[in-house]
């Protein structure tokens, strides 16, 4: 049996922006104010697993 994603059914309003390679979101048991995170849309067990060009992306839209 598979566990559901935790990422795949989240409220919209805690997502803060998104592109076709991932999503910003702020973290629902933040460790400090403003804890956010980076996911990925690709289902992968690291971010090391991610493809080159899903982290290009991932890397060159949210790193402001």
């Amino acid at each position: 049996m598979s566990v559901p994603c935790p990422f795949c059914y989240l409220p919209s309003d805690r997502i803060i922006d998104s592109n076709d390679a991932g999503f910003v979101l702020r973290d629902a048991f933040p460790v400090s104010p403003g804890h956010t995170l980076i996911v990925s849309k690709q289902h992968v067990g690291s971010v090391f697993d991610l493809t080159a060009v899903a982290a290009g992306e991932i890397l060159e839209t949210f790193s402001g």
